[in-house]
């Protein structure tokens, strides 16, 4: 059976949610539906058009959307901010989230500078809920230099330690709740091969149809482990070509 470019694109659509009759009204049920059905949605803190990409990616799809309707997904607690390939919306229940914190955790308790980044956290949880820009104070870097506490409140997001929340402005909003440093996997590296094979799952579930150096560049892959996992979902039929 030949497939044209027409069916493929049809078969793309279909998959991203837009081949549909009659939008659905935004709701954040349904929004959190949307999230069960493709994973994630990319972020972006910059306006295009009077809108962020996010806002665009969900005008697109639902009826009556408001610009930064997606925000109260956040205060319900059941989506988080996640760093995939680009800074993206996920259910917190994700495996993929989970597996991905787990394994943030344990390369975080390696790192020689982990006592300094847990007297960041504990001070995060005596101040409770917080406007990053009210709890890191110091401006006067170069822009896009990352200071000492900027940096310690990345790698304690990333290993699920800090959850962030946004304003109707996307300003960050910094919750330390979790005081469990004992959840690190006993093996990091099968841990991150899981990892690779959900994102690489993840991928073929938003397009379908792509090739293997369209997944590769998906996200920021290790070639020799990508290529491995790559391997094994073929084996086990996972994906095909």
């Amino acid at each position: 059976c030949m497939y044209t470019n027409g069916h493929v694109k049809q078969f793309q659509l279909v998959k991203q949610q837009l081949a549909v009759t009659e939008a659905k009204a935004f709701s954040q049920p349904a929004l959190f539906t949307l999230l069960r059905k493709i994973g994630y949605i990319q972020l972006d803190s910059i306006n295009v058009t009077n809108a962020r990409s996010q806002d665009i990616f969900l005008w697109s799809r639902f009826k009556d959307y408001q610009n930064t309707g997606y925000v109260d997904a956040y205060t319900e607690g059941d989506a988080v901010e996640v760093y995939l390939n680009a800074l993206s919306l996920m259910l917190k229940d994700s495996q993929l989230v989970q597996n991905l914190r787990r394994m943030n955790l344990a390369t975080l308790q390696n790192d020689v500078n982990y006592p300094d980044y847990i007297k960041i956290y504990r001070q995060l949880i005596q101040v409770g809920r917080v406007y990053k820009k009210d709890f890191v104070t110091n401006h006067n870097l170069p822009q896009w230099e990352m200071s000492k506490e900027d940096n310690a409140i990345d790698k304690l997001w990333r290993a699920g330690l800090i959850d962030i929340q946004r304003d109707r402005s996307f300003r960050k909003i910094l919750i330390a709740a979790k005081d469990d440093f004992d959840d690190s996997p006993a093996d990091v590296n099968e841990l991150e091969k899981q990892v690779y094979a959900d994102l690489i799952l993840l991928t073929f579930n938003n397009l379908g149809i792509a090739t293997k150096k369209d997944v590769f560049n998906g996200a920021h892959f290790r070639k020799r482990l990508f290529d491995s996992v790559f391997d094994e979902l073929l084996k086990e039929k996972q994906i095909t070509n």
